[in-house]
């Protein structure tokens, strides 16, 4: 049995903690429901997940989700996938390897 609670002051941990706390809202909302999918996931998928039309969703929540999407990637975070090597995943987008 590992107890990854005591890692705490290891840097890889440390260094994570940073990086997560420092996420806007959105961003941590993002990488989040990223981790929920089994696979690559594409815009439309998380807007499904955050944004419901009967909730009065807009083109700028998309928009914003988006932004947030690319500033992830834009840190490493996550990272977009090559279409060529996905076989049944049409979503261009995956949660980054460690």
């Amino acid at each position: 049995s590992i107890n990854i609670a005591s890692w705490g002051q290891t840097a890889m941990v440390g260094n994570t903690i940073c990086e997560l706390e420092s996420l806007a809202p959105l961003q941590a909302a993002v990488l989040k429901m990223g981790t929920c999918f089994t696979g690559p996931f594409a815009l439309p998928d998380l807007a499904a997940s955050s944004c419901s039309r009967w909730a009065g969703a807009t083109h700028f929540d998309y928009l914003r989700l988006y932004r947030a999407t690319q500033d992830l990637v834009n840190r490493g975070l996550i990272e977009i996938t090559n279409k060529d090597s996905m076989e049944e995943c049409p979503s261009p987008v995956s949660p980054a390897s460690p």
